[in-house]
């Protein structure tokens, strides 16, 4: 499956219908609507829960005294739904995240690298992740990026997580770091133009593919297509929300029965004193 900004450049690269311009304009108002109402709802929500999960606490407590089975029980079940919503409001606020002050300029294959690890074990042992860093390795000079590394590390978990899903827990997943001078692609999160100098890290499965009546839903928050594997539909919300945060972009390419390919970009730091003063830590 070749990277998916080549085909995309000679499919929007002479795009000039007005349609389908208020389209992509319509698409990331909507992003941004969403992005705004849900920082407040996941604000008053997480207030009332605190309030829901203390006065459970103290149910269980005099639950505990009194020695009625019956209701620690009914409370235990409580407090694990109570748990579920509160990863859930955790989940929102990651899609409202912002990496404000912790982003920096960061090695991006360094990053790919140090996750590595982690990546590994924690999918099962059905799944071989197969990394391609081989840019990194012969590089002079690495690919600088301004950016959190705790949510990129996030972002790449989730996409894993969704590749070893779409395999059935079965097969490989590759990751594979490049690099980039992107002209005429869209992105696939806000819909808006890409153009410039982008490091890549890409996430390549061989599982079920994305049907073409959901590429257009992908990256809208509880979306999902695995309701029966209590899946939420917040895992590409948050990409999306972080890759933005970060000034990046989602380009996915996939069909039906051959996979998926989530590219993620991120553009490239070239200021020689931000990259010296990284350096130099």
């Amino acid at each position: 499956m070749t990277a998916p900004w080549h085909a995309q450049q000679s499919e929007h690269g002479c795009e000039c219908h007005n349609d389908h311009f208020h389209s992509r304009l319509s698409h990331a108002q909507r992003m941004e609507d969403i992005h705004t109402l849900t920082g407040g709802i996941c604000h008053h929500f997480n207030n009332q829960l605190a309030t829901i999960l203390g006065y459970l606490e103290l149910s269980r407590q005099l639950a505990d005294e009194s020695e009625n089975l019956l209701l620690d029980n009914y409370l235990a079940k409580v407090n694990i739904a109570a748990e579920q919503m509160k990863e859930l409001v955790a989940q929102l606020r990651r899609f409202c995240s912002s990496p404000g002050k912790s982003a920096k300029p960061l090695c991006l294959g360094e990053m790919v690298e140090e996750s590595r690890s982690f990546l590994s074990a924690a999918v099962g042992p059905g799944v071989n992740i197969e990394f391609d860093l081989s840019l990194h390795d012969s590089a002079s000079q690495c690919l600088m990026v301004n950016a959190d590394m705790v949510q990129l590390q996030q972002v790449l978990m989730i996409l894993i997580n969704n590749a070893v899903k779409a395999m059935d827990n079965q097969g490989t997943v590759k990751v594979v770091l490049s690099e980039v001078n992107v002209g005429g692609a869209v992105c696939d999160g806000c819909l808006r133009p890409i153009n410039g100098h982008y490091g890549v890290v890409s996430v390549i499965d061989h599982g079920v593919g994305i049907e073409a009546q959901h590429r257009a839903k992908l990256f809208m928050p509880f979306f999902t297509t695995r309701q029966a594997d209590g899946g939420t539909g917040m895992g590409l919300s948050v990409v999306h929300g972080i890759m933005h945060e970060h000034q990046g972009h989602v380009v996915v390419e996939s069909k039906p029965g051959q996979g998926s390919r989530f590219e993620l970009l991120l553009p490239v730091v070239t200021d020689p004193v931000a990259i010296e003063n990284t350096a130099a830590r």
